[in-house]
């Protein structure tokens, strides 16, 4: 589920627009659609819990003992980062309250913390006048944006079925 975060910040983006932009029925189906696309976000959290899991499956093999006092020590001398990486895993779960999936002001905020990196190498590059071709280049593959239309429509179909899209009454 690599692709899930960098297709997210494109669709989540265009989809803020046309709720600003677009009349009452666009707007009424692109909310439904952000709230799709944001709950998608849960299979990203799982991605990276596996990937953590796998950093600490690989220390202990090379024999090192993490424990909850050594993590806690390591996340304070970056807080900033420990901030991203627990706010990355717990926003997710807030959309999958009705009212909160299509909160712009919590999918600004995620797409701006999946987007970190970027926006810093971004600010670096304006503040000190450094212009490069290669600031931001990602090779994307048919099968991962298929997968992740396969996965959209998956959970719009679930959502739809559990009355959770918020054009739905209940």
């Amino acid at each position: 589920m690599p692709f899930v975060d960098i297709a997210y910040s494109y669709l989540a983006l265009l989809l803020l627009l046309l709720i600003l932009l677009g009349k009452n029925n666009t707007k009424k189906y692109s909310k439904s659609f952000l709230a799709t696309v944001n709950t998608t976000l849960i299979f990203f959290v799982m991605y990276q819990c596996y990937n953590y899991y796998q950093l600490y499956q690989m220390a202990e093999m090379f024999g090192v003992s993490i424990t909850f006092k050594g993590l806690l020590k390591l996340m304070s001398t970056n807080k900033l980062e420990a901030f991203r990486n627990i706010a990355v895993l717990i926003i997710p779960f807030l959309f999958l309250f009705k009212k909160m999936s299509v909160n712009w002001v919590l999918t600004v905020c995620m797409i701006g913390l999946l987007k970190w990196d970027m926006l810093e190498k971004l600010y670096q590059n304006v503040r000190y006048n450094v212009v490069s071709s290669s600031s931001y280049h990602n090779v994307y593959s048919v099968f991962q944006i298929l997968n992740y239309g396969c996965l959209l429509i998956g959970m719009y179909a679930l959502l739809f079925l559990l009355k959770k899209l918020p054009h739905q009454t209940t």
